[in-house]
């Protein structure tokens, strides 16, 4: 089961990125959304079989509460940020 980063862009479009095998290779699923969602927007990190209902309709008609983008905020880099 593939983890998904759902997030919403400054208009209010519902964002879906998958990162690739060999991007989860090098980082977990937090440290791609946490460099890759823009910065100051908020994420969520879910399933495809969660998503998977709703690919039938247009992504300009998904809502998705901010309450609901509740595992993290995009940051200001766009470097993998070292665990210590």
């Amino acid at each position: 089961m593939s983890k998904i980063i759902m997030y919403k862009n400054i208009d209010g479009l519902v964002i879906l990125l998958t990162p690739t095998k060999a991007t989860l290779k090098r980082a977990t699923i937090k440290q791609i959304a946490d460099k890759d969602v823009p910065f100051g927007m908020k994420y969520r990190i879910t399933t495809e079989s969660e998503i998977e209902p709703f690919l039938q309709y247009p992504r300009s008609s998904w809502l998705v509460s901010d309450s609901d983008l509740t595992d993290g905020v995009g940051n200001k880099s766009n470097k993998f940020e070292v665990q210590q």
